[in-house]
C-alpha cells in the first residue's frame, strides 16, 4: 500500500463565504468519502483523516488561495484525485490546482494577503483613506482589543502588518504570520476607522513556509 501526500489549492466564494472553518473541514471530509477516496487516518481510540488547512479563514471572507494538505493510504494520480473531489464539491467551492506534495510538505502559513472592497461607491471610501493608512505605517504599535473566551487582551497590530496601500480596487493589505501570533484583516481595517462589516473582504494570496 502505498501512501502519498497531496497539496490541494481552492478557492471559497459566494455563499459559502458564510460557513465557518470547521464547516469546511466536514465539508471536505464528506466529499473525499463519497469520492472513495482512502485516506491515512490518524492512530488512537478516535482515528480521524490526516488533512490539514493551511490557515483558517473568517465566517464572511472569501478566498481565491485556500490550501489543504492531505495524506491518502493509497496510490493516486493527481488528475484522477482532482476529477473525484471536484464532482462530490458544491459550486462555492472551486479546485485550482491538486498536486503530489514532498511527505515533508506542511502547511504552516508565513505571510497572507488580502482586499477589503468597500460596499460604497469608491469616491467616498477613499476620503481621506490614504492618510490614515500613511498614518498606520507611520506608528510604532496600533494596539486593538481582541475578545477571547475568558478575558480581552490587547493586540499590538504593527508588527504584523508588512504592506498597506489603498488602490482602485480597494485596501490591500499583507499580513505576517509568526509563532507570537498574526492581526486579523477586520482588526486592520476597525483600526483605519472603518467598518468590516461594510466591506468585501477577500483573500487573495497565502504563502507557507518551504
Amino acid at each position: 500500500m502505498l501512501q502519498q501526500r497531496f497539496k490541494i489549492e481552492f478557492s471559497k466564494h459566494g455563499d459559502l463565504r458564510f460557513i465557518s472553518h470547521h464547516d469546511v473541514m466536514r465539508l471536505f471530509q464528506r466529499a473525499l468519502r463519497r469520492a472513495g477516496v482512502e485516506l491515512r487516518m490518524t492512530q488512537g481510540f478516535n482515528p480521524h483523516p490526516k488533512m490539514v488547512f493551511a490557515m483558517p479563514l473568517g465566517v464572511g471572507i472569501e478566498s481565491d488561495c485556500e490550501i489543504l494538505i492531505l495524506d491518502t493510504s493509497r496510490w493516486y494520480k493527481a488528475t484522477e484525485l482532482r476529477e473525484r473531489l471536484e464532482a462530490e464539491l458544491p459550486s462555492g467551492i472551486r479546485l485550482l490546482k491538486v498536486e503530489l506534495a514532498s511527505p515533508q510538505a506542511s502547511a504552516i502559513p508565513t505571510e497572507v494577503a488580502y482586499v477589503a472592497t468597500p460596499r460604497e461607491s469608491k469616491e467616498e471610501a477613499r476620503k481621506g483613506i490614504e492618510e490614515k493608512i500613511e498614518a498606520f505605517l507611520r506608528s510604532e504599535k496600533v494596539e486593538v482589543e481582541r475578545v477571547r473566551e475568558d478575558r480581552t487582551v490587547r493586540i499590538d497590530l504593527r508588527p504584523y502588518v508588512s504592506a498597506l496601500e489603498a488602490t482602485p480596487e480597494g485596501i490591500r493589505l499583507r499580513i505576517k504570520v509568526t509563532p507570537k501570533g498574526t492581526a486579523r484583516p477586520e482588526e486592520v481595517l476597525r483600526a483605519l476607522g472603518l467598518d468590516p462589516l461594510a466591506a468585501r473582504i477577500r483573500r487573495t494570496e497565502l504563502c507557507l513556509a518551504p
